[in-house]
């Protein structure tokens, strides 16, 4: 709020009126899931372009892991995520491991990993809950990548569209 840092003198007020023309207030890319993907396929381009590399195609399962990721860095996170995705990645298709670590830590509960003796910790969980949860995101991951649409979502996932309904049903009691 550069109002506020303003009047507390953190900032120039000459800057502020020099800037404060048009107020534009741009929601985190966190809360614009639909603007990862073109805004990745931009940057695809743009460092494909740069560096003279073919375009890259994106595999399912990085979409996924893009669309879900939080980016607490914005736009910007994403931005240097793909440039060193494109600069890492050897082959035509951009898979998960090519992105920064911290995206594929994001979707890693930490509670399914076994100690270094091999042994699982208090926090283990059956399998049938962790097939539940990874049921639940892939659900929310089509969801995410059709804006909504249950129809689209259903095809995505090579189900029908009763069968979804069926699952989202079950989810919503679990």
């Amino acid at each position: 709020n550069l109002h506020s840092l303003v009047a507390s003198g953190q900032f120039r007020e000459d800057l502020y009126y020099r800037l404060n023309v048009i107020a534009i207030n741009v929601p985190s890319l966190r809360d614009r899931r639909d603007d990862i993907l073109p805004l990745t396929e931009f940057f695809i381009r743009k460092f494909a372009e740069k560096m003279e590399r073919p375009l890259l195609e994106l595999s399912d399962s990085a979409i996924s892991v893009l669309v879900s990721y939080d980016y607490p860095g914005n736009v910007r996170e994403l931005e240097h995520s793909i440039e060193r995705a494109l600069v890492l990645c050897t082959g035509t298709v951009l898979n998960p491991q090519d992105l920064p670590d911290c995206f594929l830590a994001a979707r890693t509960d930490q509670s399914f990993v076994p100690e270094s003796n091999g042994h699982y910790g208090e926090n283990h969980r059956p399998l049938s809950d962790s097939v539940v949860d990874f049921e639940r995101q892939l659900i929310l991951d089509a969801l995410a990548k059709t804006g909504g649409h249950k129809a689209d979502a259903a095809k995505l996932l090579n189900i029908s569209r009763k069968t979804l309904w069926q699952k989202l049903k079950q989810l919503e009691d679990v």
